[in-house]
């Protein structure tokens, strides 16, 4: 559909496509064995990729989600009451000529069929307050975020001093910026790592 918009407005309307192109509708049930397999299939996908699309996808405003341009749906209505000479092709009704019952049911199908998946950022990251519960938790020591935990960061270089001109040059493995909020997060590898200091060796 882009194409041809692109075909129209460019060439005009004699150079388009849609008098000449048929596209085929395919209709189907999904049996319950049916729907196993396919979820089955669904987590066989790489998880890159998985990913990359729930990312797009929950990018997008909801006004490029609803163009047709983006996603072409069309919804079957079963018809009732006598048969005609054109119940053997397809009618296309607005939505707006439809029963307020039925444009109801419609919006409900929709939400059934997308499900939109929001990424959560920072999974597995902290901030420095967690940070030293959990290594005095392992510890017995005391370990402050502002005075203990600094002096961490500051002598095995994991990230650069506050103000600095690049704060994204950490050690990614244990340290990442955090842009939306200006400050720094810390993974658990770092826990790990700062639970190796015992009370005798925190550094100067």
């Amino acid at each position: 559909m882009n194409y041809e918009q692109v075909l129209v407005d460019t060439f005009g309307d004699e150079e388009g496509l849609a008098g000449r192109l048929r596209f085929p509708v395919f209709l189907s049930t999904l049996t319950g064995s049916a729907v196993s397999a396919l979820k089955e299939t669904h987590k066989r996908l790489p998880k890159r990729l998985t990913k990359y699309v729930e990312e797009y996808d929950a990018m997008l405003t909801d006004e490029v989600r609803d163009d047709y341009r983006y996603e072409f749906r069309v919804y079957l209505i079963p018809q009732t009451g006598p048969k005609t000479k054109a119940d053997v092709a397809m009618r296309f009704v607005r939505l707006e000529d439809l029963p307020e019952e039925q444009q109801d049911q419609l919006e409900n199908v929709r939400t059934i069929v997308r499900d939109r998946h929001v990424p959560v950022s920072n999974v597995g990251n902290h901030r420095p307050g967690y940070v030293c519960a959990k290594v005095r938790e392992a510890l017995g020591v005391k370990f402050s975020p502002s005075s203990d935990h600094v002096r961490a960061w500051k002598h095995y270089k994991i990230r650069p001093a506050s103000g600095a001109a690049n704060p994204t040059r950490t050690v990614a493995k244990y340290s990442v910026w955090d842009e939306a909020h200006g400050d720094y997060v810390y993974t658990d590898a770092w826990i790990r790592r700062s639970r190796t200091i015992s009370g005798s060796e925190k550094p100067s």
